[in-house]
């Protein structure tokens, strides 16, 4: 599965996407050593995620470096491992919490 420079060995989950919202959940990722856990919500208008967008994502992680997992949580810390870790993100496209 590949999105843009987005890419993961394995995906599945439940996926819904209408022009109002797309949603993934019970998604099960791999990407190399990672193995992740994701559920996860976008708002759209009219098919487009903007800037005032809402969305929301829970994600956990199970033995996974944390590097392997930077292109899902967008955020990398060299030579790190999270055995066990969890990501809960929301707010807007141009403000994320």
């Amino acid at each position: 599965m590949r999105y843009e420079d987005l890419a993961f060995d394995s995906l599945d989950g439940e996926l819904s996407y209408s022009p109002d919202e797309l949603t993934f959940s019970h998604a099960h990722v791999r990407r190399g050593p990672m193995d992740a856990t994701i559920d996860m919500v976008l708002g759209l208008d009219s098919w487009s995620f903007l800037p005032d967008s809402t969305w929301s994502a829970d994600v956990s992680l199970e033995a996974t470096p944390v590097d392997a997992s930077a292109a899902v949580v967008e955020f990398v810390v060299s030579g790190a491992r999270a055995d066990i870790g969890q990501f809960h993100g929301r707010g807007t496209r141009a403000a994320p919490q």
